[in-house]
């Protein structure tokens, strides 16, 4: 299946429609431009936990780890965007749908 681990878990949890596919703008084959572009735009990545923490502390973005419920059982990862969005209204409904199912 080459749908990406998260779409299939949030299918699964019920938190989008099995018949509809996710908004995803871009999936990249190289990790190390993710950060570039999430310093640029509202897109939120879903990546490798030491790539993310990396990331995160050399730029202006904000890393969180993926609530436990849709976590691959195999990986760590987090959730992470540029400050600027923060309080972005769809950033914000992420994380709060995260606490709401999670927390």
């Amino acid at each position: 299946d080459k749908k990406l681990s998260i779409e299939n878990r949030f299918k699964d949890l019920g938190l989008i429609d099995k018949q509809r596919q996710l908004s995803i703008p871009v999936q990249l084959s190289n990790f190390n431009i993710a950060a570039d572009i999430a310093e640029t735009t509202d897109i939120i990545f879903h990546l490798p936990t030491p790539f993310a923490t990396q990331a995160a502390k050399q730029r202006d973005l904000i890393c969180k780890r993926v609530p436990k419920a849709i976590r691959s059982p195999s990986e760590d990862v987090y959730l992470y965007w540029h400050k600027r969005f923060h309080n972005d209204p769809m950033c914000r409904w992420v994380r709060q749908l995260f606490k709401d199912l999670y927390a």
